[in-house]
C-alpha cells in the first residue's frame, strides 16, 4: 500500500493541523542555522518547501504522489521568479533515490517517514539520507508520538470527525478518520481518510483514501538512527522545544557520527 492521496490530495492544504501553524517557523529557523541546499522528503504540496524558498533557500523536494506534486507545481508557477527558481521537485520514493549531490539540511517533516511499512524500508531511506547529507549538515526527522496504550482503544470501523473547514462558495469540508486494521506485530495502522463536501443546497460528496501508517516507540527510532550512522544532537516533543518525553511529537535533529553500525 502506498499513501499517494490519489482522491484527496486537493483537500490537503485546507485541512489544517496544529503542526501547520508551528512547524514552518521551526524549519525556517533550522534552515537559517544550517543553510542550503535543502532536501525535503515527502514534500507534498509544498507547504514547507515554498516558505523556505521564499526566504531565500534552495529546496529540492521529493514525493511519491503525483497528485500532491501536481498541486505543488501549480503553486510554484504562481511564485515570484526568484522563489520559483530556488525549487526543484521530482516524483521519487524516499527509499531509493540518487541525486548526484549532497545537502546541508535534509527534512522529513510531518510524519512522512511513517508511510514506510517496515524496518527494511526505513533503513533504505536512512541510508539514502546518509549518502546525500553533507559532512557538516543536519537531518531532521519528525514522527508522531502516540504514547503507550493507544492500541487498547482501537476499534475497527470507528469513525471520528477530525476537522471542518468552510469554503468561499458556502460549502464546507469535513474530514473523518475511519479505523480499519491494526497490526501490532508490524506496528502498522490502516485507516481511511474520508472527506465529505456539503452545502446548504447540495448533496454531500465523499472523497476517500485508505492510508497505512507505521508507528514507532522512542527506542525504535533511536536504534534505527544509530545503526544508520546518525547521532541525535537535539530532540524535542514539540516545535517550541517541549521535552521529548512530554510532547505529541518526536522531533530529532541528527548529524552524521561518521560510522554506521549496520
Amino acid at each position: 500500500m502506498t499513501n499517494t492521496f490519489q482522491h484527496t490530495a486537493h483537500f490537503y492544504d485546507i485541512d489544517q493541523h496544529p503542526a501547520h501553524n508551528d512547524d514552518i517557523p521551526f524549519y525556517l529557523h533550522q534552515a537559517s542555522q544550517f543553510g542550503s541546499p535543502i532536501l525535503e522528503l515527502g514534500c507534498g504540496t509544498g507547504r514547507i518547501a515554498i516558505p523556505l524558498a521564499q526566504e531565500g533557500f534552495s529546496v529540492y523536494g521529493l514525493d511519491l504522489s503525483q497528485e500532491m506534486l501536481s498541486i505543488f507545481e501549480q503553486k510554484r508557477q504562481n511564485l515570484p521568479h526568484e522563489a520559483y527558481e530556488r525549487i526543484t521537485i521530482a516524483q521519487k520514493a524516499m527509499t531509493d533515490f540518487s541525486l548526484g549531490t549532497t545537502f546541508q539540511l535534509i527534512l522529513i517533516p510531518f510524519h512522512s517517514f511513517q508511510a514506510l511499512p517496515s524496518d527494511e524500508a526505513a533503513r533504505n531511506c536512512l541510508n539514502c539520507i546518509y549518502d546525500h547529507l553533507d559532512e557538516d549538515g543536519a537531518f531532521i526527522l519528525n514522527v508522531s508520538h502516540l504514547g503507550d496504550g493507544f492500541a487498547e482503544y482501537w476499534q475497527t470501523g470507528l469513525e471520528t470527525q477530525e476537522s471542518i473547514e468552510f469554503l468561499e462558495d458556502g460549502q464546507f469540508v469535513t474530514r473523518y478518520t475511519i479505523l480499519q486494521e491494526l497490526d501490532q506485530r508490524q506496528r502498522l495502522m490502516t485507516f481511511d481518510n474520508l472527506y465529505r463536501v456539503s452545502g446548504m443546497e447540495t448533496e454531500a460528496e465523499e472523497y476517500r483514501d485508505r492510508l497505512q501508517v507505521r508507528y514507532y516507540g522512542e527506542d525504535d527510532l533511536r536504534h534505527l538512527l544509530n545503526e544508520a550512522g546518525f547521532e541525535i544532537t537535539n530532540e524535542m516533543g514539540w516545535y517550541d522545544g517541549t521535552p521529548v518525553s512530554d510532547g505529541d511529537e518526536f522531533i530529532f535533529v541528527c548529524r552524521k557520527k561518521g560510522e554506521k553500525t549496520n
